[in-house]
């Protein structure tokens, strides 16, 4: 009996032309190998893919942002006009309180 004779008799050993023995194992890893390259291709894409999400947040963000700085600007603007008139308006009122008094 050969090596690797199962119970009902002679087993041939399959030789690596056929893609049998040492030679199948070979072929697997090198199908591991290849797998793996894929693997490495797909985790490649993906940074890119969350590297480009993430420029894309970035962005909304300083957007944001800058939108925000815009309206507190204006916001304060117009806070600092209304204070302003009402200064004036504070001064003009003081002027003919004082006008009235040195009449």
């Amino acid at each position: 009996m050969e090596v690797g004779a199962g119970p009902h008799g002679r087993q041939r050993r399959k030789s690596w032309k056929a893609g049998g023995g040492r030679a199948g194992h070979r072929e697997a890893s090198g199908e591991r190998k290849q797998a793996g390259g894929k693997n490495r291709a797909a985790e490649a894409q993906q940074e890119k893919k969350d590297g480009a999400a993430k420029a894309q947040q970035e962005e909304k963000n300083r957007a944001a942002e800058a939108q925000q700085e815009k309206k507190d600007g204006a916001a304060k603007a117009q806070h600092e006009k209304k204070d302003g008139a009402e200064k004036a308006q504070q001064e003009e009122k003081n002027g003919a309180a004082k006008a009235q008094q040195e009449m």
